[in-house]
């Protein structure tokens, strides 16, 4: 994102929430710390926050936010609802039907901490599954959206870097 657009993301933000009191140095704050972000990522995230929030969301929600749209992992509910589809249809000699493919890897690492679909799916205690793999999920999925945020996200828009003559890279 350019400075610009920062400066405007932060006035969006300040007039979304005008009775919070936003300082020179809290918005400074902000511009550092949603500078590296993609624009159109973050007004997205902005205008869900702003309908979302009674009070100025952090910059540390926002950059969850961008982190969570950007890697589209999807809700534990909505994982869980892929597992049991194919627990459904499992069948040991079918090879397609036996290790299906899931919407994003971390279910299926989510799955295989768990023992396997195989396993979930022979299951005596659906109900214990079910508590185990939302609450080992959700802990997996939060790691990689904090990972995310501190500036691994795939959207962080690296600076153009272009090489010298010489063989030294300009900033």
């Amino acid at each position: 994102m350019t400075r610009a657009q920062v400066l405007r993301l932060i006035g969006l933000i300040r007039a979304g929430w005008p009775r919070d009191e936003m300082s020179p140095e809290t918005a400074k704050a902000y511009a550092e710390d949603l500078l590296d972000l993609d624009h159109d990522t973050a007004l997205e995230a902005f205008a869900e926050l702003r309908r979302t929030r009674k009070f100025r969301p952090h910059q540390s929600e926002l950059r969850e936010r961008v982190a969570e749209k950007t890697l589209a992992i999807p809700s534990a509910s909505a994982a869980w609802a892929e597992v049991e589809e194919a627990a459904k249809d499992y069948d040991d000699y079918d090879e397609a039907r036996k290790w299906p493919t899931y919407s994003h890897d971390l279910i299926k690492q989510t799955v295989r901490a768990l023992g396997g679909l195989r396993a979930l799916t022979y299951s005596s205690n659906p109900s214990t599954d079910r508590a185990h793999f939302l609450r080992l999920y959700r802990e997996m999925r939060q790691e990689v959206v904090e990972t995310a945020m501190c500036g691994d996200l795939p959207a962080l828009s690296t600076p153009q870097r272009k090489a010298l003559p010489s063989g030294e890279v300009a900033t």
